[in-house]
């Protein structure tokens, strides 16, 4: 063989490794970028399984908790979109009170619908946690070499974080 002949397939086989290398970035970084996807619709799903307990919830502690209108309304206006911590804290407002109340405490639906909802909010924990570390190693990879490059060529852009404040 020629020097010529082994230069080309030298730069062949470098161009393929090099290749195969950026589609192996370019699959993981489209693979990190889906699982924030789906780890971000997982939590809508979950807000609006909470958002549909809410209500019920209210309705239930409704009766038991007359001297606490403010506490049941502010529940209902952070339902309606005041944004995801005046929803949180409207619940535990209302949770912490309605736990005062030893007659609702006892009463099946609401302990029903407590435990549902405390379940629902420590989901909702765990996938913002699943999402946000996922996050970081996107955006990390994106922001480091050489993965940097194979994402800028691809377009791929970092992701921002949740902003759970608003409505």
């Amino acid at each position: 063989m020629s020097s010529i002949a082994l230069t080309a397939l030298a730069l062949v086989l470098v161009a393929a490794v090099v290749g195969a290398w950026a589609l192996l970035v370019f699959n993981a970084l489209v693979g990190l970028r889906n699982d924030i996807d789906r780890a971000t619709a997982n939590i809508d799903v979950l807000l609006r399984q909470r958002g549909a307990e809410i209500p019920r919830l209210v309705e239930v502690c409704r009766g038991y908790m007359r001297h606490e209108a403010a506490t049941l309304e502010a529940a209902i206006r952070a339902r309606g979109g005041v944004g995801e911590t005046g929803v949180e804290t409207a619940l535990a407002t209302l949770l912490a009170r309605a736990e005062q109340n030893p007659t609702l405490r006892a009463d099946g639906l609401f302990h029903q619908l407590s435990t549902r909802i405390t379940t629902l909010e420590n989901e909702i924990a765990d996938r913002r946690e699943v999402r946000n570390a996922t996050l970081v190693r996107y955006n990390t990879r994106l922001q480091t070499l050489p993965d940097a490059w194979v994402g800028r060529a691809a377009g791929l852009a970092p992701r921002p974080g949740l902003d759970v404040g608003r409505p």
